[in-house]
């Protein structure tokens, strides 16, 4: 009965981390564009999906913290439940490839999607591990708590 009462808490905290991150490789990639118009829609399937290998990476997946995650950001962003679904899919591409496509390839072929027309160079391919790292370290240090919780 007291595990209901800390998830509570627990999910409040990652859904407002997950605004935090959302917000940070939204105002990224506008830089890395230049102020290029993107698709905004495509942008956040692809900021969940960096949020989603990072999960993946860490091995710390559990249906209450996918839950969490999947509520927070159809709400909040208006993802339908199918491009929800397509987020392990696109990490999965990010970590190890897809469709005979490396990470690297995968990630370039993501950008293109946001951003058509515009010249990804290795900075795009930056911009993706940059933020895995940011979600990875909030992961291992201010969500870690939250996420156990969540686990239970």
């Amino acid at each position: 009965m007291f595990g209901l009462f800390k998830r509570g808490p627990a999910a409040v905290k990652v859904k407002n981390h997950i605004t935090d991150l959302m917000t940070a490789m939204r105002v990224s990639f506008r830089e890395l564009t230049t102020g290029k118009r993107f698709d905004e829609t495509t942008l956040h399937i692809v900021c969940t999906s960096i949020i989603v290998a990072a999960i993946m990476e860490r091995g710390v997946s559990s249906p209450r913290l996918m839950t969490a995650l999947s509520d927070h950001v159809m709400n909040s962003y208006g993802l339908s439940l199918e491009e929800m679904q397509l987020t392990p899919v696109l990490a999965h591409g990010m970590l190890k490839g897809l469709n005979g496509k490396d990470p690297q390839q995968f990630k370039m072929s993501m950008l293109n999607d946001i951003c058509p027309g515009h010249e990804f160079s290795e900075e795009g391919i930056r911009w993706f591990e940059t933020n895995t790292i940011l979600v990875r370290e909030q992961i291992d240090s201010n969500l870690k708590e939250a996420i156990h919780t969540l686990s239970q």
